[in-house]
């Protein structure tokens, strides 16, 4: 039986990610696209799977937005 694709977002690069993606590409059906504001570092990571692995930028302000007003 053939096992679909799964598309994964995972959002960030840092150092919590290597694992992550090290868990994540053991099944062969994981396609995952790194959302990070460090898009070399998220390049970086993608360089052991470049073929199931691809980089987007992620730009996120940090103002909070006060949802009770």
């Amino acid at each position: 039986m053939e096992s679909k694709r799964k598309n994964i977002l995972l959002i960030g690069s840092g150092m919590c990610s290597i694992g992550v993606i090290d868990y994540l590409m053991k099944r062969k059906e994981n396609y995952i696209t790194i959302g990070t504001n460090m898009v070399s570092q998220g390049k970086t990571l993608a360089l052991k799977h470049p073929d199931r692995i691809s980089v987007v930028e992620l730009n996120v302000t940090n103002d909070v937005l006060n949802i009770n007003s």
